[in-house]
């Protein structure tokens, strides 16, 4: 069995290149993405073991991208882990709808 995928997507690069080297590091295998658009090819290329990805990014947002995947039975098991700063309750709320929980 070979090395676990995880997609990364952030649309800062400083913070995208950080997780890559600490992921790599530790043996995985690291795809990146800068925005939503590019994480879905990738993402459907790819087929990663894990996503981590920024909430909020410009055309298709964390939880937007996580919306669409879950639409596709194929693809609703494999875990998210949401990067952000948001503590807005209302924000919070909205993500129940896509299957997260808050750890």
């Amino acid at each position: 069995m070979g090395k676990s995928k995880i997609l990364i997507v952030d649309d800062e690069p400083v913070q995208l290149h950080m997780m890559e080297q600490v992921l790599r590091a530790r043996g995985f295998e690291v795809i990146k993405a800068g925005n939503g658009h590019e994480a879905m090819r990738l993402f459907l290329e790819n087929h990663p073991d894990l996503v981590i990805l920024d909430v909020m990014m410009p055309e298709i947002d964390g939880f937007q991208f996580r919306k669409i995947l879950l639409e596709n039975d194929k693809y609703k098991d494999i875990p998210f882990v949401f990067l952000t700063s948001k503590s807005d309750e209302d924000d919070m709320l909205s993500e129940y709808a896509l299957s997260i929980t808050d750890s």
